[in-house]
């Protein structure tokens, strides 16, 4: 019989997330208000493609990522230039595949520095469009 100290170990798949948060893209303080453990949040099946944002599945394309992003944007930011473009299903190039965030604060504010996204500054206030 093999020495216990080289046998290896099989992983447990995670525990399931709670129904609230499965195919959603969530936060950090969602999932600790439902009281999903620090250790669910770490595991290898979620994404965060942003700091405090979990997703599961993956973001695919800049409209998912904006999604993600979305979950965490304060109110004196918006989406613009080609990420705009693309959540208003704007025509686009053929061979365009951008995948890095175009995200505006207001003049009054520092514009975003995270991964993935390219910050902006504006004069224009910020509209919710459906």
């Amino acid at each position: 019989m093999p020495d216990s100290a080289h046998t290896l170990r099989m992983s447990r798949p995670p525990s399931p997330l709670p129904p609230g948060l499965a195919g959603r893209v969530f936060t950090t303080a969602e999932a600790r208000g439902i009281r999903v453990t620090a250790s669910r949040l770490r595991s290898s099946d979620l994404r965060h493609p942003f700091n405090g944002v979990h997703t599961l599945p993956a973001p695919v394309s800049i409209v998912d990522l904006a999604r993600a992003y979305a979950a965490r944007m304060p109110q004196h930011e918006m989406f613009s230039h080609t990420t705009a473009a693309s959540i208003h299903r704007l025509r686009m190039p053929d061979n365009f595949a951008e995948l890095t965030l175009h995200v505006a604060a207001l003049a009054s504010h520092r514009a975003p520095r995270s991964r993935g996204v390219e910050g902006h500054k504006s004069t224009v206030t910020p509209s919710t469009v459906d």
